[in-house]
Parts: C-alpha cells; sequence; structure tokens
C-alpha cells in the first residue's frame, strides 16, 4: 500500500495559491499591440532592442516574450504596476529562457509604491528586508547578483513577501542586460491573504496501487494539488465509494467538498 501523508497546513497554503488570481495582467504576453499591453517600456533611451512575441518558445499559452539585446546600448527594463494590500501576503513568480549572454543577461528589480508615482527609495527598500528578495539577491544597487545563469531551459524565480504598510503599489520589473537574449512568461503576483480560508479537516481517505479512495456524496469536487499548490486533478465524485487513481508522486493534498483528509 502507499502510504500519502497529508499535511494540512501545507495544504491550505497549496490551496490559497490554487485559488488566487493572479494580479498581472497579461501575464504571460499572449496579447500584443506594438507592445504587450499593459507591460511598458521603462529604459526608453535604450536603443537596439525590439521586444518581440515568440510564438515557438514559451511555458504556456502561445507565446512568450522575446528581448534581443545582443546590440543593446544598455539595460532594456520593461514593467507594469500592480495594485497591492498593505499587510497582505503575496507571491512572485516569474519565468525565463536565457538563449544567449555572458552571465550578467537577466534580473527581476521589482519595487514599492507609496501612490501612483512614488517609488520606495533604496534606503526605503532596504529597511522593509525585502530588497534581495525583490531584486534577485541583491542588497543594494550596485550589487552584482544575477538570475542564474542557466542558459537553454525554462527557470523559475519566486519570492514571498508581506507589504509595507505605506505599500499600496508594486512594480514588477524585469530586466534584460545588453549582450543577452532571453525569453520571459508568466508573471505572476498572487495574494495569499486575500479570501484564505480553512476546509473541514474531517475527510477520511486511504491509499493503495496508486489511487487514492474516499466516501462522497454525488457530485461533490475533487481537488487534488502538489507541494507547490499546482492542481493535479479535478473531478467530481459519484455517491458513496470514490476510487481515483492520481498520476503524481511524492506528496499530495486532496479536498473533497469543504473537507480535507489527514
Amino acid at each position: 500500500m502507499r502510504k500519502f501523508t497529508l499535511l494540512v497546513s501545507m495544504f491550505l497554503v497549496a490551496l490559497s495559491l490554487s485559488a488566487q488570481t493572479n494580479l498581472v495582467q497579461n501575464p504571460g504576453f499572449e496579447t500584443w499591440a506594438t507592445l504587450p499591453d499593459p507591460w511598458y517600456i521603462v529604459s526608453t533611451t535604450v536603443t537596439g532592442v525590439t521586444p518581440a512575441p515568440n510564438t515557438t518558445l514559451f511555458t504556456e499559452g502561445t507565446k512568450s516574450i522575446k528581448i534581443d539585446a545582443s546590440a543593446a546600448s544598455g539595460t532594456y527594463n520593461m514593467a507594469q504596476s500592480v495594485t497591492i494590500i498593505p499587510g497582505h501576503n503575496y507571491t512572485l513568480t516569474a519565468k525565463y529562457y536565457i538563449e544567449s549572454g555572458d552571465g550578467t543577461d537577466a534580473r527581476i528589480w521589482c519595487n514599492y509604491k507609496k501612490d501612483a508615482t512614488t517609488y520606495f527609495s533604496e534606503t526605503e527598500l532596504v529597511a522593509t528586508g525585502d530588497y534581495a528578495k525583490l531584486r534577485s539577491g541583491n542588497t543594494s544597487s550596485s550589487g552584482t547578483a544575477y538570475l542564474p545563469d542557466v542558459k537553454g531551459s525554462w527557470q523559475t524565480y519566486t519570492a514571498d513577501f508581506t507589504a509595507p504598510s505605506t505599500a499600496v503599489g508594486f512594480d514588477f520589473q524585469f530586466r534584460t542586460y545588453k549582450t543577452a537574449i532571453v525569453n520571459w512568461d508568466n508573471m505572476i503576483l498572487s495574494d495569499l491573504t486575500a479570501g484564505v480560508t480553512s476546509p473541514k479537516q474531517n475527510l477520511k481517505l486511504f491509499a493503495a496501487n496508486g489511487k487514492i479512495n474516499f466516501e462522497a456524496a454525488e457530485g461533490e469536487t475533487v481537488e487534488v494539488y502538489n507541494t507547490v499548490g499546482q492542481k493535479v486533478l479535478s473531478a467530481a465524485a459519484i455517491s458513496g465509494n470514490n476510487s481515483l487513481a492520481v498520476n503524481a508522486k511524492g506528496v499530495v493534498f486532496v479536498k473533497v467538498g469543504n473537507r480535507t483528509g489527514k
């Protein structure tokens, strides 16, 4: 018998992640005019770069954004402003694919905003304790850390933070440095505080031969999550005993209706 350990506290985090709406608009750069609106160019004086949709290299949807800075005059920055709530917990995720470069190729370079136009100063951002999280491991603007130099495959950067009491906006910015060619996709900013609920923890279940078994009422929604909050299965229950095959390894989390198992 294969034993599934159901860690309820972790399940609540995973469920919260899956349930939250991405606050970033056009996160996969699927919709384009001249640029993928509402993303905008920060470094408007930099020449030698024309951002373009990449329809052959992406992580979801049908596109990513390709920044070819191999002939750029400087660092090419793009950003989007997002409204956040002071005191709420957030998770940030960005996927990137480095095609070429010298190892100093890409960074996430975000900041908090006090209002529509006022950003945190460097001193204020350092004081939050979030500088390294929001800026690819750097602790000041003169830092030398970049996103890991892994070429030829998609990589993921993620960070969790709590919005400071004076922050009502968030500047989601990513940077591609000159000489590099980098593709970006699946930009996510999720509010982990809003709408978090605690399901009842009275679901009894057991696992055997790769299947999860449990009792349910007809039509109840069954959801199975992995440890990073990704939904790996969704189904409607039948009345009585249910037996579902789950294509996942390791720890999984099961929710039936508003009940979780342990």
